[in-house]
């Protein structure tokens, strides 16, 4: 879950899209908000606006005289403010709080006058009901020491007209909650569907020659396409022409180095030959390292070749027991189980004996070194020498690399073209340490 997670985080489509889906949340959001305070405004007009109609109706209904308030209502507003749930109430009290007049069932004015400036709005509850109402109190302008307070419950003659807005601004929301989902699903799809070019281009690019397939890649990244294209022909010359020279200088300096050993096997004493050989013999082995280097990093994909692991690991051992033997040093092959691989046996041979070499030179004298093929599309070597850090484990693997406590001289190119001949393969080489102390290098094949 980490993982997928941590994908989604650097996914360019899951992050589009979830800020495309997080704005189209945002914006519905505000936009129901708004019209859910407008809604709410609206109808709260509506009943301020039955309220000022009430008021309209009742002005000439009242017979003032003096003290007296009397009343001839119409048959209307005799319904309304006889209506047995109270929805509507009216009365008229002087400023002091003292009635006048008032719908049935009212004994006192709704509010207190004094409480209440006038044409202001007020809300009040029934205690008998205990549902709360709104209203508002007016100057009568025939009698400036009287107020008229009307009032409505939630069941007041306009009641429809409110629910009818609400249940208007309740469907609204619904549709647009589901206008919402379904448009997250189609800006998903879609931006899927538009970025799905770069997943195409990218599989293109990981295929030979590896290179952006400019015609297949969207018109606004053609020329990131193309320049990218031009910075890897450059490096791929930069390095071509790396490897030439480097074939090149190791195939001239061939001929001087024989020129040289012949000379000295004919003009000094066996010492003296001796101690100039050993730095030849080192000129040597960096001369044909350098060689091997470039064959195989100007060598295209390895061949799809059936070859048996344990056969090669078989002949690299023939081949490099009496160099072993010469140092005192055992070579074994122990476990050879046959183990099909593919590739090129030349080249598998040279990475395994590279390794083989290396774990010879630096085991002691009387020790073994064991290959073991185990099956399982790897062989392993171990040796039984100093061993190797853990921090230098990935840079053994680099060219002209060498230890600090290397035994003796050797060119350090072994090792990184056996990394070389891996990578060809498809396959990997790490080192660990060995059981009962040294190194243990594991070459990892993929099985055929």
């Amino acid at each position: 879950m980490r993982r997928l997670l941590e994908h989604l985080r650097h996914s360019l489509v899951w992050r589009t899209v979830v800020f495309a889906n997080i704005a189209s949340v945002t914006i519905v959001a505000a936009i129901l908000g708004l019209s859910l305070r407008f809604a709410d405004h609206r109808l709260e007009g509506l009943r301020d606006l039955t309220l000022w109609d009430q008021i309209d109706a009742l002005r000439p209904a009242l017979r003032i005289t003096g003290d007296t308030v009397g009343l001839e209502l119409p048959r209307a507003l005799k319904a309304l403010y006889d209506a047995p749930e109270g929805a509507a109430r009216f009365a008229v009290a002087t400023r002091d709080g003292v009635l006048r007049a008032a719908s049935p069932g009212l004994d006192r004015p709704i509010v207190d006058p004094r409480s209440t400036a006038l044409g202001s709005y007020f809300v009040y509850e029934d205690p008998a009901t205990a549902l709360v109402g709104r209203g508002v109190q007016v100057r009568l302008s025939e009698a400036p020491d009287l107020v008229l307070q009307v009032g409505q419950g939630p069941q007041h003659p306009d009641v429809f007209a409110d629910s009818v807005m609400q249940e208007l601004v309740e469907h609204f929301a619904l549709a647009l909650l589901i206008g919402l989902a379904v448009q997250i699903a189609v800006t998903t799809l879609t931006i899927r569907a538009t970025l799905r070019p770069l997943a195409r281009v990218a599989d293109a690019a990981a295929a030979p020659p590896r290179r952006l397939p400019v015609a297949q890649t969207p018109i606004e990244l053609k020329p990131v396409a193309a320049t990218i294209n031009a910075l890897i022909d450059d490096l791929e010359g930069n390095l071509e022409r790396e490897r030439r020279f480097t074939a090149d200088a190791a195939h001239q300096l061939r001929t001087p180095l024989a020129r040289l050993e012949a000379r000295i096997s004919a003009g000094e004493t066996p010492e003296t030959a001796r101690r100039l050989r050993e730095p030849l013999d080192h000129l040597r082995t960096l001369v044909a390292g350098l060689l091997d280097a470039a064959r195989i990093e100007a060598a295209g994909p390895a061949p799809d070749t059936p070859i048996d692991l344990a056969d090669i690991a078989r002949r690299v051992g023939a081949e490099f027991a009496p160099g072993a033997i010469e140092r005192g040093v055992t070579l074994a092959l122990g476990a050879a189980v046959p183990t099909r691989i593919r590739g090129d046996a030349m080249w598998i041979a040279q990475a395994l004996g590279n390794v083989v070499a290396n774990a010879i030179r630096h085991s002691p004298r009387g020790a073994v070194v064991d290959i073991d093929v185990p099956g399982d599309g790897s062989v392993a070597v171990r040796d039984r020498g100093p061993g190797i850090a853990a921090e230098d484990r990935t840079r053994v693997f680099e060219r002209f690399w060498r230890g600090r406590d290397e035994p003796e001289p050797g060119a350090g190119i072994g090792l990184s073209i056996t990394a070389a001949v891996m990578d060809r393969h498809g396959g990997s080489v790490r080192v660990e340490d060995a059981i009962g102390g040294g190194a243990c290098f594991r070459l990892v094949f993929p099985r055929a």
